[in-house]
């Protein structure tokens, strides 16, 4: 599947096919860089959050102005 600003476009999960496209690989490289995913990336923190919201008993942390 592939998923563009203006374009959605995928095959059958049941039938044989050929998907043809043009990445723009300098563009993927700048949205990464402003992204920064890779720089600030916490994978112990990001781990932890999934792990406890998939728990049954999740209570989301809500934080009201005072």
């Amino acid at each position: 599947r592939i998923y563009a600003p203006e374009i959605q476009s995928g095959l059958s999960r049941i039938k044989n096919g050929l998907l043809i496209c043009e990445v723009d690989l300098n563009l993927c490289r700048q949205t990464k860089d402003f992204w920064g995913i890779q720089m600030t990336q916490r994978l112990d923190l990001y781990a932890r959050s999934i792990s406890n919201a998939v728990q049954p008993n999740y209570k989301p942390q809500i934080i009201r102005k005072s």
